[in-house]
């Protein structure tokens, strides 16, 4: 195609409409995913599934994983927790918006995934089509080919396939597209002077706190046009935004006061509780979200990546942020729309700082950046020079490239879907299991933690008494048999050496000699700290002896599980550091609902 038609189709009153289509027919293999991950949590919710002893309304429980306090004495009491958890922790998120479109697919389809999937793909058609008018509006009617760029970049970029094809983050999509709509109402009003429509916005910005803390990222947008574009004196624009950090506030108050927010772990830091920890993690995560969204990056391995890869991803994260600043210097120079788009851009990608990297979250900051390309290459892609070659690059990795990649992270959910299903689908099936407990030796928490819940939600499989993890995978496990009832690990490295092992635990609470944690079938005792303060060795006292048929022994080789005879009394068992994660099946390998995530409750 020549370059005038596409600018044409660029700049094409259907724009918004087409990329809706094309944004939803790259991710149409998610009709085919079935239920992953959190999605068992919700379904087990949903069908009041008693091993979630969630008693409220699916309104007010279904992103509230862990309660806090007395509220996580179930999740304790089930294995969900592992022994060197803050049992303060919380992670419960206020989204009851998101949670109603979830009731309707449950009233409607109980059990057909695939129509879940259509309705989250909707949502996604809405994001596509309301960013691209957006981007117009931001970019201005002068720079349609630029503004329809951004757009097409911005429908077919990759980092999309999980919000689009995972239920349980369809609260992303409707969160997204209420903002955007608010923005454009916003934007509208301001340009024409009619206080009507900027007075409308607030009550969808309001909708979109409700569907998800990701609403924050239209303020972002918001605060940098009107510093950067908006008409008149400064105070006046100060005057347009402050009714959206009323909304905040007020929102925030009313979030605190419910019991919601997070605290306690690895994962979610909530700036408003611990702003100086936030702040922290911020310098680190915020780079590493710039690298993963200009150059693709894989950042959800920087929780599997130890502290020093960390550190680096970061130094590097940096480094592009400032090439790229340089590759729009000119642009940023001679446009107040893309000074306001890579302002927007920062400023959203600070919010998500409060959960741990992933590119899921980078929906809201790449609108910015998209936008921010398509202006940068409609000054250069036609000139010569470096700025010509660097923005081509870009622009085949966000565009052809980042469109395979979309069609792919889309179908591979599955995949995500095997590995979190790991433990169940491993795990015995003969025995008296619902006599039993689980004991895993060692392994990683989400595999474990899955065990006992997908099996209750799924219910064609046994569901084990209690699920209980003792050690990490990631290192080597010493494991001695101390008496009939006591098993004692040294870990020459101390427990939660690698970052991936703090997601229920904030590395910087101390554990003391001595202290003694009670679990549901046992009792852990802390004997020896590393230098930096972490269990080098513990006993862990069981209530009944360690040959008790109430009991079963696994462990984790070679991303498997297998079942373990423990040595007799004053024996060692070495369990040495097994980096495969669990493995997802192959297709065909074992029971569908538990390898495949396409269950049936």
């Amino acid at each position: 195609m020549s370059p005038d038609p596409f600018l044409r189709l660029l700049r094409h009153p259907w724009l918004p409409g087409l990329l809706a289509v094309l944004g939803v027919l790259l991710a149409l293999p998610s009709l085919w995913v079935g239920l992953a991950g959190d999605d068992w949590v919700h379904v087990g919710i949903l069908n009041r599934v008693g091993f979630l002893h969630f008693e409220e309304s699916p309104l007010w429980t279904f992103f509230r994983f862990m309660p806090g306090g007395a509220g996580n004495q179930h999740l304790l009491d089930a294995g969900i927790m592992p022994w060197w958890a803050d049992f303060e922790m919380k992670a419960a998120f206020f989204r009851p918006l998101s949670v109603l479109t979830h009731m309707l697919d449950h009233a409607v389809a109980p059990s057909s995934y695939g129509l879940h999937h259509l309705h989250s793909l909707g949502w996604y058609a809405l994001v596509c089509g309301l960013a691209t008018l957006l981007l117009r509006r931001f970019i201005g009617v002068g720079a349609l080919g630029a503004a329809g760029l951004a757009a097409l970049l911005f429908a077919v970029e990759d980092a999309h396939g999980i919000p689009a094809a995972w239920i349980a983050n369809r609260n992303a999509l409707v969160s997204m597209s209420l903002g955007l709509g608010a923005l454009l109402l916003h934007l509208r009003g301001r340009a024409e002077g009619r206080v009507g429509l900027q007075a409308g916005a607030l009550p969808l910005f309001v909708l979109a706190l409700l569907a998800g803390e990701s609403g924050l990222g239209a303020l972002a947008y918001l605060g940098a046009w009107e510093l950067c574009c908006g008409p008149g004196s400064l105070r006046r624009r100060a005057g347009a935004l402050a009714p959206w950090l009323g909304v905040v506030l007020l929102w925030r108050i009313v979030y605190n006061n419910l019991g919601y927010g997070a605290s306690g772990g690895g994962l979610y830091i909530d700036p408003g509780r611990e702003p100086l920890v936030f702040l922290g993690a911020a310098a680190l995560r915020l780079p590493v979200l710039a690298l993963g969204q200009w150059l693709q990056a894989p950042v959800e391995l920087y929780l599997m990546a130890p502290r020093t890869a960390q550190w680096s991803a970061a130094v590097v994260g940096a480094l592009v942020m400032g090439g790229v600043a340089l590759l729009a210097l000119p642009t940023l120079r001679a446009s107040a729309p893309a000074r306001g788009l890579a302002l927007g851009s920062i400023l959203a990608l600070v919010p998500v700082c409060a959960a741990f990297p992933m590119d899921r979250l980078l929906m809201w900051p790449g609108l910015g950046a998209f936008g921010l390309l398509g202006l940068v290459a409609a000054d250069h892609l036609g000139g010569s020079g470096w700025r010509r070659w660097v923005t081509g690059g870009l622009l085949l990795l966000h565009g052809p490239l980042a469109a395979l990649l979309l069609v792919g992270r889309a179908a591979m959910v599955p995949v995500l879907a095997g590995i979190m299903g790991a433990g169940a689908r491993g795990a015995p099936v003969e025995g008296d299991i619902e006599h039993q407990s689980f004991i895993f030796l060692n392994g990683t928490e989400i595999p474990v933690v899955y065990v006992g819940l997908i099996r209750a939600v799924a219910g064609v499989a046994p569901v084990p008494r209690k699920v209980a993890l003792l050690a990490s995978l990631r290192l080597d496990n010493d494991i001695e048999v101390r008496d009939a009832s006591t098993l004692v690990y040294r870990v020459e490295e101390g427990f939660l050496d690698h970052p991936s092992d703090n997601m229920f635990r904030n590395p910087d609470l101390p554990f003391t000699v001595g202290q003694r944690i009670q679990m549901a079938d046992f009792q852990v005792e802390i004997e020896a700290l590393t230098d930096d303060g972490r269990p080098r060795q513990v006993a862990v006292r069981f209530e009944q002896p360690l040959d008790s048929g109430s009991l079963r022994w696994l462990a984790w080789r070679d991303g498997a599980v297998v079942e373990v005879t423990l040595p007799p009394v004053g024996g060692h068992l070495l369990l040495p550091a097994t980096w495969p994660l669990p493995q997802p099946p192959l297709p065909g390998e074992g029971p569908g609902w538990l390898g495949m995530g396409a269950g049936r409750p």
